[in-house]
């Protein structure tokens, strides 16, 4: 319940994403630098990620309506959410995102 309640108040926002020099500009809910599949135990965040590859993987959930962000948000758990053409997903060696508003930090499910 807690988890469908944060979903609802997620907003959206302007993201400045340099992916090993090259920039992108989003307006996005929410934005996931990983270097395994799974976030949490059951999550598969990054379906494509190799722990031993040398790169990190990005996920990037762009701005989408919340009917479509349930049915994005069901589908973390096989990994087919990277389907959806509202979920970016990016390799690289060098990724920095820059918030419009900045926003606590989660790394490892950590605040």
């Amino acid at each position: 319940m807690a988890t469908l309640i944060k979903l609802f108040s997620l907003k959206a926002q302007k993201l400045s994403i340099e992916i090993d020099g090259v920039l992108h500009h989003r307006e996005a809910f929410l934005a996931e630098v990983a270097n395994t599949r799974y976030t949490g135990t059951s999550f598969k965040m990054v379906p494509a990620a190799e722990l031993d590859d040398g790169l990190l993987d990005l996920i990037v959930l762009n701005k989408i309506s919340r009917l479509k962000l349930l049915k994005v948000f069901n589908s973390i758990y096989d990994g087919t959410h990277i389907n959806y053409p509202e979920v970016g997903c990016f390799q690289a060696k060098k990724i920095k995102i820059i918030e419009e508003k900045p926003n606590k930090l989660i790394p490892d499910g950590e605040i």
